[in-house]
């Protein structure tokens, strides 16, 4: 809506069992906050996120064009930047520029206290086991 991105990919569906896709629920609250919904490319079929990136690659290339883009903004949450960071290292192409914005919801756990609450030990702890997992199926890179 301000003009710091052409397009934005949303992309994923979340936990199967979930009746409405997550990119669906992330779209209606991005357009309900006037971003145009031609600004918007959606994948709704991602459970996890070596499918964000893998699922969104060629959605991206039909669209745009991976030779026409220099730099992408990944959004994710902050404990979670990371994995992101290094999943679409591994599925997107070499050339293009990652810059992580991580989100600044009031709920995420701050970088410089997350190991004050259960809830930020958990999802910190969970994304190291994640990372060393992802690393074994080769589903990371640069790291």
């Amino acid at each position: 809506a301000r003009g710091l991105a052409p397009l934005i990919m949303v992309s994923g569906h979340g936990p199967v069992r979930q009746p409405v896709p997550e990119a669906v629920q992330f779209r209606d609250y991005a357009l309900a906050r006037g971003v145009p919904a031609a600004a918007m490319l959606l994948e709704t079929e991602a459970t996890n996120t070596r499918d964000n990136f893998a699922f969104s690659a060629p959605l991206i290339e039909q669209r745009i064009g991976w030779a026409n883009i220099r730099s992408v903004a990944l959004v994710s949450k902050p404990f979670h930047a990371r994995r992101a960071l290094m999943t679409a290292r591994r599925h997107w192409p070499a050339h293009v520029r990652l810059v992580m914005q991580p989100s600044q919801r009031p709920d995420d756990f701050p970088a410089d206290t997350w190991w004050q609450t259960e809830g930020g030990r958990f999802h910190v702890l969970r994304e190291l086991v994640a990372i060393g997992t992802y690393a074994q199926q080769g589903d990371i890179g640069d790291f």
